[in-house]
């Protein structure tokens, strides 16, 4: 509004009001139905008839259906006036799977308002969320797109009372949540009138995580990695990583599952099929590669073509260390951890979902 020279006062005031949200919109916009239009223009026929034929009696009916038609007016706009509509907090969905938004309708008026349908509008705004909550994103990260479900109908929400709903969405593709605006219509009653309002809700300050896919097996934590990160007490020592990579050194197909023969080690558990002159021999790990640290980096996924083929591989991974507690490094675009916990995982997912597409490159 700067660039219109306007006076600071009208341009603050113009501010606020293109800046208003849901508790503050109070705008309702009303027009006549088709039957609302047909039972107008039967209304002036009746007077048509009426002053033609001097009839009291069709003056009498015509003043009767008038009065009925703006009573519904008044009524229809008044179902919807003073309803305040209340979003409630979101929980971040993956791409490619439905979830529902839990919205709160309250109605401060004594009266009860009958027979709404509500429905939601995503707009593909840039607005980036704000708070301890909202994602770490950049004007360079892109926008979900979420498929709207169908409207969801209120048949009634009695006076100083709240209704709760839920309205249902498709996230599609992975990004920012844009910003959601929700219809609340009505046509009650005698259907002549449809009524409706709009609330620009608070952003539900989420994302859309991308979908967790990939076949690459986890990348293991190698000998330099682990001496970079046990300065920074990433980890208890990086024996662990130099065994592994003695391991891979000398053959062995499965690196989860194996690892170098060490001293005290039973000698049952060597796999003598896989055995060659000069080597270690080889043991399976039983289950002891869950201890083993991992080290998630953009590099690791760079063999794969797309970007969306390297973000879902990379969720993958985060995925399957967070529910198998595996210790792990992470170096992402935009996000780094030497030890991660359970709410790093959820900012790593963020800031993947948050990581600039090809055609934005």
């Amino acid at each position: 509004m700067r660039g219109l020279g306007l006076p600071e006062t009208l341009r603050a005031a113009l501010d606020e009001r293109l800046s208003s949200t849901g508790r503050r919109q109070r705008n309702t916009y009303i027009v006549p139905t088709l039957l609302g239009g047909a039972f107008l223009l039967c209304n002036v026929v009746l007077f048509l008839m009426a002053a033609v034929y001097r009839n009291d009696i069709l003056y009498v009916h015509g003043f009767a259906l008038l009065s009925l038609f703006f009573l519904a007016m008044i009524q229809t706009h008044g179902n919807l006036r003073a309803l305040v509509l209340k979003g409630l907090p979101l929980s971040d969905p993956f791409a490619g799977e439905g979830f529902t938004w839990s919205l709160e309708l309250d109605n401060p008026k004594k009266a009860g308002a009958s027979a709404l349908v509500v429905r939601a509008l995503v707009l593909r705004t840039k607005e980036v969320g704000r708070g301890k909550n909202a994602p770490q994103a950049t004007q360079d990260s892109p926008l979900a797109r979420v498929l709207v479900g169908a409207p969801v109908e209120v048949v009634f929400v009695p006076g100083h009372a709240r209704e709760r709903f839920e309205l249902t969405f498709t996230a599609l593709e992975r990004g920012l949540l844009g910003e959601i605006k929700v219809v609340v219509a009505t046509r009650f009653p005698f259907g002549l009138f449809h009524a409706w309002r709009f609330f620009s809700l608070d952003s539900p300050r989420c994302c859309v995580l991308p979908r967790a896919a990939g076949s690459l097996p986890l990348p293991q934590l190698s000998a330099d990695d682990g001496e970079a990160l046990e300065g920074k007490g990433a980890l208890s020592a990086a024996a662990a990583a130099r065994a592994l990579a003695s391991a891979m050194a000398h053959g062995a197909a499965d690196p989860d599952d194996l690892r170098a023969f060490r001293a005290g080690d039973a000698t049952a558990r060597i796999l003598w099929r896989l055995y060659r002159p000069g080597r270690a021999p080889l043991v399976r790990s039983h289950g002891e590669s869950a201890a083993r640290p991992l080290f998630l980096t953009d590099e690791a996924v760079a063999t794969l073509g797309s970007v969306e083929a390297r973000v879902s591989q990379l969720s993958a991974w985060l995925l399957a260390c967070r529910a198998h507690a595996r210790p792990c490094a992470v170096r992402l675009h935009g996000f780094e951890r030497d030890r991660m916990v359970d709410a790093d995982f959820e900012a790593a997912l963020r800031a993947l979902a948050c990581y600039p597409k090809e055609n934005e490159h």
